[in-house]
């Protein structure tokens, strides 16, 4: 981080109009990665990092304006706070639908392999299911335990709401497709191996 911030002052140093927004765009693509990764810590130190070089060597004095206009500053943290709140339920909300479509994934593997039709597990195979994808505890996130996360989307949410968009919504679109394409590809599939099928062992019916 110390390289980061000598990297950072000396555009600053430089006071050129393209090094302010040379390190702009650097500190932004840094807030994405520890977004990304939903590290609390990261983009913290990144932010403030970048506060403290604008109020020492740049023309943004942050610092300066909540001093000079608390009422002002606090309307505009209320604001940002408002935001981040209601953005952190939606995505979470979000995390929640993605983390139950895994789990439905990974329970229709399951039924898939056992060749049993429907949705609904055998009494039989529940303990081996339960085995293999974990324990109940670890299915439903809990919010306590996801705190540095949630803190992230709501201090950061302007870098989530964006990569989100970016990111999710993509590969949303993406899984959409294929879901409705999955048989396609294994029609192809079942076609180029039609010939070597008799030599597999078949599947026993539960």
């Amino acid at each position: 981080m110390a390289g980061v911030a000598g990297f950072f002052t000396g555009m600053l140093l430089f006071g050129t109009f393209w090094g302010f927004w040379l390190m702009a765009v650097v500190a932004i693509v840094i807030l994405f990665v520890f977004v990304e990764k939903e590290s609390w810590f990261g983009a913290t130190l990144t932010m403030l990092v970048v506060l403290l070089l604008l109020q020492w060597f740049g023309n943004i004095k942050a610092f300066s304006y909540i001093g000079q206009h608390p009422l002002s500053a606090l309307g505009w943290v209320a604001a940002y706070l408002a935001a981040g709140i209601l953005w952190s339920m939606i995505k979470w909300y979000w995390y929640l639908r993605l983390r139950r479509e895994c789990y439905l994934e990974s329970k229709a593997v399951f039924l898939e392999s056992h060749s049993i039709q429907g949705e609904t597990i055998p009494e039989n195979l529940l303990n081996e299911f339960r085995g293999e994808f974990g324990r109940f505890d670890n299915i439903i996130p809990k919010a306590r335990e996801n705190k540095g996360r949630i803190l992230t989307w709501m201090a950061y949410w302007p870098w989530s709401m964006l990569w989100t968009m970016i990111h999710d919504w993509v590969e949303r679109i993406f899984r959409f497709i294929f879901d409705h394409l999955v048989k396609i590809y294994q029609s192809m599939a079942d076609y180029v191996f039609r010939d070597i099928v008799a030599d597999l062992p078949k599947k026993d019916s539960k």
